[in-house]
């Protein structure tokens, strides 16, 4: 009896004993798993770490403590060895985490929910070259960015201060599978890229702008959305001249593109951007070869023939003396300080193509041999610039006079290869600290009167007429007759029936016609998280000079300008190249894209 009396006891005791120590380690456990969390280093998750360029990812860092402050930062060196970078401010919430895709960016080069501004807001680093641009040349291997996470709100010095924690991500234009192979026939010269698996897919004729070269990268993110894409360099290739490109250049790259055994042959596109809009509605309209099922179109104008050659429309370009006085009256406004507005390329073509000097002014005054005589860019009267009369004297490059004509002549190669040799800059303070302009919807407005008259008035004299023969004169001897009334009306009919939507309409075919506008953004719409180039440098293929170039808009507008028109792009193509039941093979559809 005793022995057991002693067993219950030993049994209450130990009962006890352990309902002491789970209550007293219950709360020891709770104290070491706090000061456990508080040692643990933050950590940061990127998904997908490789996707494509177009693709969005979703970026967590958790383990902060709560309401810490932090910076998410992206840097990419590119394949110039540029360093680009971007950065937010977030704050964490109640569990130390921050969200990429809910929390929003309290400063830095974005502010908001922007998931993708990381990449979208990227900039050259403090000290890069002015004037910079990414331009994806090797697109087999990726873009290569470094995302890290902060403490604190930071806006510089980044390089100085460890970060908390990192990951790489891999942003690709090229799809697994997708096959590269270069064209290099019929003088034809390009690359095509093929989707993967046997075929036959939908074809696309890819064209980009002035300035030249073969530019693959937005062909191979179509090939990675299933479309056989062909990237066509045409600006006056390896062993051609300007006037030996013509239409037959193009018939012969979609004839290629068109017989491949992997492209549907009744299944064709053409996409353009800036000039090769020109050259893409013109090419559908004249040839008699090249007859795709639609036709997209990216900041570029209807109104410029392209039936000869380049060099000729080049030189027709240049030649259309009343239209671009008429169109350079109204573009003046906006001209008149940093940044100049994208125009609806419809209306004005090349008034973004503006020279700025590095104190950010329109106008870059280099000086001539004349003396004290600033050599001055177009729009000189509007912006308040006194015409300066010319003297026979000119001045050395150390300041004395030369009288001699021989020598003067050579004064003056001597002073173009010094002005043309060199590249124009820009800095960025000058962009980054003028105000934007704001939408000038007056310009939508039928040119006046009194307009047409300050643009017979700005006509030169003395110059051989153009293609309709008429000398200038007797357009300036007319202003004073009834002939002015006419040139007044005529004007008037070629504005409204001028209008993509107008002559469509009259066609009957304006349920083919797709336009998208997007206030805010720039020229160079491109594939979504490009970074918003505002001004860069640039080689002029036209006049071969070394320019730097405002491309206009806003960050934030641009890049959903971006998205959008390219995800409406790809579905547009989808909808009419995959196999179309009700797709009319006689006429060919198309998606314009301008920038207002």
């Amino acid at each position: 009896m005793r022995k057991t009396i002693e067993r219950d006891l030993t049994r209450e005791a130990f009962s006890a004993f352990a309902e002491w120590v789970l209550v007293n380690c219950k709360s020891l456990f709770e104290e070491l798993t706090v000061s456990t969390q508080k040692r643990t280093c933050p950590l940061l998750s990127v998904h997908p770490s490789r996707g494509l360029v177009d693709e969005k990812f979703q970026i967590v860092v958790t383990n902060l403590p709560p309401s810490q402050k932090v910076t998410l930062h992206s840097l990419l060196q590119t394949e110039d060895k540029d360093f680009w970078e971007a950065f937010g401010h977030y704050i964490s919430d109640e569990h130390g985490t921050v969200t990429g895709t809910k929390d929003e960016s309290l400063g830095g080069t974005y502010e908001g929910t922007e998931p993708m501004g990381l990449l979208w807001s990227m900039r050259p680093v403090p000290g890069s070259q002015q004037g910079l641009r990414i331009r994806k040349r090797d697109v087999l291997t990726p873009m290569v960015v470094l995302i890290s996470v902060y403490n604190g709100h930071l806006s510089q010095g980044f390089s100085q201060k460890p970060p908390l924690a990192t990951s790489v991500v891999e942003r690709w234009h090229l799809a697994p599978g997708v096959k590269r192979i270069n064209i290099r026939e019929e003088e034809v010269h390009g690359t095509l890229f093929l989707p993967p698996g046997p075929g036959p897919y939908p074809g696309v004729l890819d064209l980009w702008g002035a300035g030249g070269g073969l530019v693959e990268y937005r062909s191979a993110l179509l090939a990675s959305h299933g479309f056989a894409t062909m990237a066509l360099d045409y600006f006056a290739p390896k062993e051609l001249r300007l006037e030996d490109v013509d239409i037959s250049y193009f018939e012969k790259a979609y004839q290629i593109l068109k017989n491949h055994p992997a492209v549907q042959t009744d299944h064709l596109a053409v996409l353009g951007l800036s000039f090769g809009s020109i050259i893409s509605l013109s090419i559908v309209a004249y040839s008699n070869v090249i007859k795709p099922q639609c036709c997209v179109c990216i900041n570029g104008s209807h109104l410029i023939p392209f039936d000869k050659n380049l060099f000729e429309l080049i030189e027709e370009m240049k030649n259309m003396e009343l239209s671009q006085a008429l169109f350079a009256r109204r573009a003046t406004a906006a001209a008149a300080a940093l940044p100049i507005r994208v125009f609806s390329s419809e209306r004005l073509l090349g008034m973004s193509f503006l020279r700025v000097c590095s104190q950010g002014s329109v106008i870059c005054e280099k000086h001539l041999p004349y003396q004290n005589l600033p050599h001055l860019g177009f729009c000189s009267e509007a912006c308040g610039v006194e015409k300066v009369s010319i003297d026979s004297s000119v001045e050395s490059s150390s300041g004395d006079i030369i009288t001699d004509r021989g020598k003067q002549m050579e004064r003056w190669v001597e002073h173009y290869q010094e002005l043309y040799g060199r590249e124009n800059i820009i800095t960025t303070s000058a962009v980054e600290n003028t105000n934007l302009l704001p939408v000038m919807d007056e310009l939508d407005a039928p040119p006046s009167m009194e307009e047409l008259c300050k643009a017979i008035d700005s006509l030169a004299c003395n110059k051989a007429p153009g293609s309709d023969g008429i000398p200038l004169e007797v357009i300036k001897a007319g202003k004073k007759t009834v002939l002015l009334h006419h040139l007044h009306e005529l004007l008037l009919q070629c504005w409204e029936e001028g209008a993509m939507e107008m002559m469509m309409e009259k066609a009957g075919n304006r349920h083919l016609l797709e336009v998208l506008t997007y206030p805010g953004s720039g020229h160079l719409i491109e594939p979504p998280c490009s970074p918003h180039f505002r001004a860069t440098n640039f080689n002029l293929q036209l006049t071969k000079q070394k320019v730097v170039i405002l491309w206009g808009g806003q960050t934030q507008s641009h890049a959903y300008a971006q998205e959008d028109a390219w995800n409406k792009t790809l579905a547009f193509l989808r909808e009419h190249l995959y196999f179309n039941e009700t797709l009319h093979y006689g006429k060919t559809s198309s998606c314009v894209i301008s920038a207002v």
